[in-house]
């Protein structure tokens, strides 16, 4: 991430962590939870600083003013991108049940011009043109969707609405690794591709998108265009980047530990309730209608 502001005293590193939310974060590896079944590829790549800390039940003080600190010199990508998803989490919490750290994030973290982090939204979805016909929308804000991969399937979340479809448990089109369980790489680039699919089929066309994901391997493929052809995921990429061609999207690839991330549950078949659901369902295209299917409807 480039900061769009010098870094000299704290306030400044602050105002980077609000201009530079569409910015490319560093990306670290990140595999989903231990609980699932779920077969990647082999990394020789070091686990981060927060993979490290992602079997802690719960953050602590210390931990989170440690990030804080990191984030105010704005040269920490990360602890810059997880201060802001930390922060949002906590503001998302019922302040009955607010951890000790979370109050702490709260209470400590401040901008020059606010007395609380504002977190940027996403329009909501009913302003979205829902025609059959294409519509554009040149709006330069940013708009952010969530994508996860479970070995039960996949979970996708854009402006606290979400979409889930399970995978076909046993099917010869689905990649297993050595192990027995699906290939990680596949799972979430998958993720990805249903995602930017379920993105266009609300309407949105020439703006710019932020795709979070855990999968460093996913991030990496997208900033870079490129990517192994083990388990054919070189074809999925280049189906990704076909429909951002085709409906002129800036896709921006971030990282997202798999603890903030809000599609990890749905994923796993853990789903709100329907009337959250997103109101845009896209159709389920020809390649992957054998292996997925839609969850929760």
């Amino acid at each position: 991430m480039h900061c769009n502001t010098r870094c000299g005293a704290t306030t400044d590193g602050e105002e980077c962590l609000l201009n530079n939310i569409s910015s490319e974060n560093e990306s670290h590896d990140l595999s989903l939870s231990s609980g699932s079944s779920i077969s990647s590829l082999s990394d020789d790549t070091q686990p981060s600083r927060l993979q490290q800390g992602e079997e802690a039940e719960e953050l602590t003080v210390e931990y989170v003013s440690s990030l804080m600190a990191a984030a105010r010199t704005c040269q920490d990508t990360e602890a810059l991108d997880e201060v802001r998803l930390l922060i949002h989490d906590a503001q998302r919490t019922h302040k009955s049940k607010r951890t000790p750290a979370q109050l702490c994030l709260l209470l400590e973290w401040r901008t020059p011009s606010s007395s609380s982090v504002r977190v940027p939204s996403t329009p909501s979805t009913s302003s979205i043109n829902s025609s059959s016909g294409p519509t554009t929308n040149k709006s330069p804000a940013s708009r952010e969707i969530f994508v996860d991969a479970s070995a039960i399937g996949i979970g996708f979340i854009f402006n606290d609405r979400w979409l889930a479809w399970t995978f076909v448990q046993g099917h010869p089109d689905i990649p297993l690794g050595p192990d027995g369980h699906v290939v990680i790489s596949w799972a979430e680039l998958t993720a990805a591709e249903m995602g930017i699919l379920a993105f266009v089929s609300a309407g949105y066309r020439n703006t710019q998108v932020i795709l979070r994901s855990d999968n460093e391997g996913v991030i990496n493929a997208l900033k870079k265009k490129t990517w192994t052809k083990n388990f054919g995921v070189d074809e999925i990429l280049k189906r990704v980047l076909k429909i951002c061609q085709d409906y002129n999207l800036d896709v921006v690839p971030v990282w997202i530990s798999t603890k903030t991330n809000p599609a990890d549950k749905p994923s796993r078949g853990v789903y709100p309730p329907k009337n959250l659901m997103f109101g845009h369902n896209p159709a389920i295209p020809s390649h992957l209608q054998s292996v997925l299917k839609v969850a929760g409807a």
